[in-house]
């Protein structure tokens, strides 16, 4: 822009309008005689010099009027060039700052205060807020460096005692720490179980014992039903032997010349070993009940061991080394199947239960034992663990009249 043909503009103006400054010119008239007085031509230079210390003299001084740490100004900052100088001041290289010199509480403001950086006093440079930005990043980041390798180098010999073999810390560190960190082959510490480095290689596979189970024999499911033709079907009882219903069932068996199972709990045995015997004699097959009726769904592996064991034993006692196992009320769990296989015993279930046990009433038994029977069904019924008068009154219907409808019984 041409300032004189400016100026000489606003002149004119002045003088047509009747020669009154206004009061935007009052204020200005003495700079514009001082500016028209140096642009004369053959001003003398001590005339010039004289002119300009009286124009800066009546020029008003440029300082930030923001209060140190005043909020940021984005209209402020746009006074501030890109390239990182100031207007009036030179420009300043962001990387030459020593971050030792920045203070964090200064950025934001105008200007720093002190040797080399001036501010109002001789020699001072403004510096840009783009400068003070990354004066301050390199500070915060210099600090958090220092702190890093302060960390990893009072660490050094104790690292392998603060985590598990062939890992390091599980706080994230710069990529060049864990380069020169190596990982350390010290014990391990329980509570430092997810830290990783993600170079260590997990150690070798080792062969869990477990059960000792083959799993190859370890069977998915009981079974449910018979496979020994059409019209073949299964009768078994359970929870005896009993000195007063298992003779009563016995003798109904041997009428009808039909073979069951007998599936025995183990403390039943030993006060009942004479009626093991005779159940065996009839040609009934003995099927292990556990030791005591317990739940086996809810013990452990060796626990069911243990009642299957028992029951094993009592059994022996007798003569009787059974290959079939039922779990009582049905309570089977991949535990139990383990414990059946390391006992060799086939795992055993029902597919017509009656609920006889909760003493429904003769007729409903025979009712529900005559409507679910098919081909290959199991039946439930028992002749211990309470009062089983329903039970053979029930027998004593609904046998004969499955055999009239051409079913045959097998033992499991």
């Amino acid at each position: 822009m041409d300032f004189n043909a400016r100026d000489e503009r606003r002149g004119r103006l002045w003088r047509r309008s009747g020669g009154q400054p206004g009061p935007a010119e009052q204020g200005r008239e003495p700079d514009l005689e001082q500016t028209q007085r140096l642009d004369a031509p053959g001003a003398g230079a001590g005339e010039e010099e004289a002119a300009r210390r009286a124009l800066a003299e009546t020029l008003p001084v440029q300082r930030d009027p923001r209060p140190h740490g005043a909020a940021f100004d984005d209209a402020a900052f746009d006074e501030t060039a890109l390239d990182g100088t100031a207007p009036g001041g030179p420009r300043v290289d962001p990387s030459q700052l020593d971050p030792a010199q920045v203070d964090p509480t200064q950025v934001g403001a105008a200007r720093f205060e002190g040797p080399g950086f001036g501010g109002d006093g001789p020699g001072g440079r403004r510096l840009s807020r783009r400068v003070l930005f990354a004066a301050g990043g390199l500070a915060l980041v210099g600090g958090c460096a220092v702190a890093e390798a302060s960390r990893l180098s009072s660490s050094g010999s104790s690292s392998a005692a603060a985590s598990p073999v062939g890992t390091g810390s599980p706080h994230a560190t710069p990529a060049a720490a864990l380069a020169t960190h190596a990982p350390s082959a010290g014990p391990s510490t329980p509570g430092d179980l997810s830290s990783s480095t993600g170079t260590a290689s997990p150690p070798p596979d080792v062969p869990n014992p477990g059960t000792g189970v083959d799993a190859s024999k370890v069977q998915a499911a009981p079974e449910y039903y018979v496979h020994a033709g059409p019209k073949v079907i299964a009768l078994t009882l359970d929870d005896g032997p009993h000195p007063v219903y298992t003779p009563q069932i016995l003798a109904l068996l041997q009428q009808y010349k039909i073979t069951a199972a007998f599936c025995m709990i183990g403390q039943q045995v030993g006060a009942n070993r004479p009626l093991v015997s005779e159940v065996v004699a009839a040609g009934h097959t003995i099927v292990n009940h556990t030791w005591n009726h317990a739940d086996q769904s809810k013990l452990t592996f060796s626990q069911i061991r243990s009642q299957i064991s028992r029951a094993n034993d009592a059994l022996a006692a007798v003569g009787q080394h059974p290959s079939v196992f039922r779990a009582p009320y049905g309570a089977w769990s991949h535990a139990v199947f383990q414990a059946c296989a390391a006992a060799h015993l086939r795992p055993l279930a029902w597919s017509v239960d009656p609920r006889d046990w909760s003493r429904p009433g003769t007729s409903t038994i025979v009712s529900r034992i005559l409507a679910n029977t098919r081909t290959g069904s199991i039946i439930l019924e028992h002749d211990g663990g309470g009062d089983r008068s329903q039970t053979v009154a029930a027998l004593r219907i609904v046998l004969p009249r499955l055999l009239d409808e051409g079913y045959r019984f097998t033992t499991v």
